[in-house]
């Protein structure tokens, strides 16, 4: 991606809030209350084996004890880990899908203040997922050209993306789909949205 892409977690989650605010509060309560579950369901599995453990080795050595302690300690460590992984995918997955489900007139603001980041030094085309070409605003290239002060012309030629655009000039293609700036972005995403489901857990330690 070019150093004028869409970059930065922060500008990403500014755009996500701005056009989907109620849906991502919305799933990241529920994920929160999941994340909870899941970790009380490991931490009762892991009291549960030690305990077990302890009671089959009561007339054994306290190494043995140890040992069946620290097994059950990982086992609910990597159990826990797994299922975090799984519910920050989730919010991923359901964040992009909140912005690909944005309104036409939502949407269409979005990929605006996207475009309007790009300082164009010459003509450009941009290309868009088929499914917005078929939705595209009336007028909407005049917009975009505007937005960037340059010209812009909207390929009839669909890009082969799940939404946001292509944008290409003078040699050189930005990949402005929804997709790749998740994927851009994605380290940083995924520590965000761990600090929302796992704060009080973070506060605890």
């Amino acid at each position: 991606m070019g150093s004028n892409q869409l970059s930065g977690l922060d500008r990403i989650i500014q755009d996500i809030k701005a056009q989907a605010d109620a849906n991502i509060d919305e799933i990241l309560t529920a994920a929160k209350e999941k994340a909870d579950a899941v970790i009380a369901a490991a931490q009762k599995d892991a009291d549960k084996t030690v305990e077990e453990a302890k009671a089959k080795a009561e007339r054994e050595s306290d190494q043995v004890v140890e040992r069946a302690h620290s097994s059950a300690q990982l086992k609910q460590q990597k159990m826990i880990l797994e299922k975090k992984q799984e519910l920050i995918e989730q919010v991923m997955n359901k964040a992009k899908e909140a912005i690909l489900g944005l309104s036409d007139s939502d949407y269409f603001a979005m990929i605006k203040k996207v475009v309007s980041r790009f300082n164009l030094p010459e003509a450009g085309v941009i290309r868009f997922a088929k499914k917005d070409l078929d939705r595209l605003p009336a007028g909407f290239e005049a917009v975009l050209k505007e937005a960037v002060g340059a010209d812009v012309t909207i390929a009839e030629e669909p890009a082969d993306i799940d939404g946001g655009f292509v944008l290409g000039y003078g040699g050189i293609e930005e990949n402005c789909s929804v997709d790749a700036m998740f994927r851009s972005e994605r380290e940083g995403l995924q520590d965000c949205i761990s600090g929302i489901l796992f704060k009080n857990e973070a506060d605890a330690s």
